[in-house]
């Protein structure tokens, strides 16, 4: 008798266990670096960028623009820049959620914001902001 109320008991918990069980498979996004980032200036100057970092196959290359007479650092000019445009020997990159390391030694801690399209690179005692092409920081706030 002792079994069968026991068994009663746990029939009557099942559907209570498993709404709970549902609660917990809720996903968040999951955002990928790979793509062309641009830097925010240092100090929050409103100079347009003048560095991009592009996480591909593995490499983060590294582009910078001088934004001369002749140069507009726009995102058209970053869309445009091939591999072969970037500055020499790339460094290898992994990504896990979170957490980019940079030549297998240097980790950032990274959070996305904008639905994937600002990376905040979290330091001890700042936040370095990176964007996608086309996006602008002021577009999330």
């Amino acid at each position: 008798m002792k079994t069968l109320i026991k068994t009663i008991k746990l029939l009557c918990l099942m559907p209570l266990l498993l709404a709970i069980q549902c609660d917990d498979d809720v996903t968040e996004e999951t955002y990928y670096i790979e793509g062309k980032w641009l830097l925010a200036n240092a100090g929050g100057s409103e100079l347009p960028p003048n560095t991009m970092y592009e996480f591909k196959d593995g490499l983060r290359y590294i582009y910078y623009c001088g934004d001369d007479e002749t140069t507009n650092c726009d995102d058209a000019y970053w869309s445009a820049l091939e591999t072969s445009e970037a500055i020499p020997n790339p460094d290898t990159f992994s990504f896990e959620p979170n957490v980019l390391i940079i030549d297998g030694d240097m980790l950032f801690n990274i959070e996305f914001d904008c639905n994937g399209d600002v990376v905040n690179v979290i330091f001890p005692d700042s936040v370095w902001q990176w964007w996608r092409i086309g996006t602008s920081p002021t577009d999330c706030e």
